[in-house]
């Protein structure tokens, strides 16, 4: 199913030579048990995956998230983007030498969604403005090579991005990134099945109206939904 083209999956990993991070897409290749393995061989307890003579690692290390990746691709409809951070940005100073080593380890996996989101925001508005520009050019300059770069510049529709963050339980240690106990496992699915449960019946979501342009991000998993949106 995956690389009949009816439903395409995009997963990232990271060269281990270049350290350069690199998306495997089923819309531009065929995607195999390689790639997936890739895309979750966090060192130092799995060994890099080879692929085409080429060796990688789990994506996590360089960033968590395809948020970036998805919001690159081009596109005229309006975009629903559901993302599931398994850590944390936000947590208590730690006090222990192992709640230092779990704090780390939250910091380093978890994804860069407000980055990604100012970065996109920033973006719009610079591509609406040069559109407002353009049009205001005499017809002798629209040929001109930096105007033809302008017009290039990607103006995408409205995106919603909602943001499903996992909260680890008290008990959970610095160990959390590769235990994948039969226990542990099947918590975190069922965890994983409330939060979304209640995200689609959350009103703040269902009431929702998307508009034409800029980027929403939604948590509804605190006390209010915190929307962004862009400004031209």
């Amino acid at each position: 199913m995956i690389n009949s083209g009816h439903v395409r999956l995009s997963v990232g990993a990271v060269n281990v030579r270049t350290g350069n991070f690199a998306y495997f897409d089923s819309d531009k290749q065929r995607i195999d048990a390689r790639h997936i393995m890739a895309s979750g061989a966090l060192p130092p307890g799995f060994t890099p995956v080879e692929i085409d003579g080429e060796h990688y690692w789990d994506g996590g290390l360089v960033s968590n998230t395809p948020l970036q990746y998805v919001l690159d691709q081009p596109g005229k409809r309006h975009r629903v983007v559901f993302q599931v951070d398994l850590f944390a940005a936000e947590g208590e100073l730690p006090s222990t030498l192992a709640e230092v080593i779990e704090r780390e380890k939250d910091i380093r996996f978890s994804s860069r969604t407000r980055l990604n989101t100012t970065n996109e925001l920033d973006r719009q508005v610079v591509a609406k403005a040069a559109q407002r520009l353009l049009a205001k050019l005499p017809p002798e300059l629209r040929d001109d090579p930096d105007v033809r770069a302008l017009t290039r510049m990607r103006n995408s529709h409205g995106v919603d991005v909602v943001h499903l963050i996992y909260r680890s339980k008290h008990y959970e240690s610095q160990s959390k990134d590769y235990e994948f106990s039969r226990v542990l496992v099947l918590e975190h699915w069922q965890s994983g099945l409330a939060d979304m449960s209640r995200t689609l019946h959350d009103r703040r979501w269902v009431n929702h109206q998307p508009l034409s342009h800029g980027v929403h991000v939604f948590d509804l998993t605190s006390a209010s939904p915190t929307p962004t949106k862009s400004t031209s």
